[in-house]
């Protein structure tokens, strides 16, 4: 699938508003299939330990489980911090290559689908809390 169709058909399924854990990883999914090396990771913010962990991978196991700890294994490993509206980086998209970096536009397309849909998440998140709130 080129990547109009792929981008298509992800677009599709944030607008759809999907389970926000199976949109993350289908574009993980496609982000290390476009990369045509060893995958890709999606690493996100766990505010509490104040560092990125891994959550989504495709492609080659990744033992590592925080952005710390992960060398650059991959001849060609490019990382995308992925940020909110207020410029914090939320999460961090990493593209194991097999040869160059993958084009910026389309590695980009990817961060803001995965924004998108962490945004979305966010969301659900706090509104839950004000119905939990509201019906104390």
């Amino acid at each position: 699938m080129e990547f109009g169709a792929t981008l298509a058909a992800l677009l599709g399924d944030v607008a759809a508003g999907q389970d926000p854990d199976r949109s993350l990883q289908r574009i993980v999914d496609e982000a290390g299939r476009l990369t045509g090396g060893d995958g890709a990771i999606l690493y996100l913010l766990n505010e509490e330990r104040g560092r990125l962990e891994k959550r989504f991978s495709s492609g080659r196991r990744h033992e590592s489980k925080t952005v710390e700890d992960l060398p650059d294994t991959a001849e060609h490993s490019v990382r995308y911090p992925i940020k909110d509206r207020f410029a914090r980086v939320r999460a961090l998209l990493q593209m194991d290559c097999r040869e160059g970096a993958p084009d910026d536009d389309e590695a980009l397309a990817f961060c803001d689908l995965a924004r998108i849909v962490l945004e979305r998440r966010e969301h659900a998140v706090r509104e839950e809390a004000l119905v939990q709130i509201g019906s104390a």
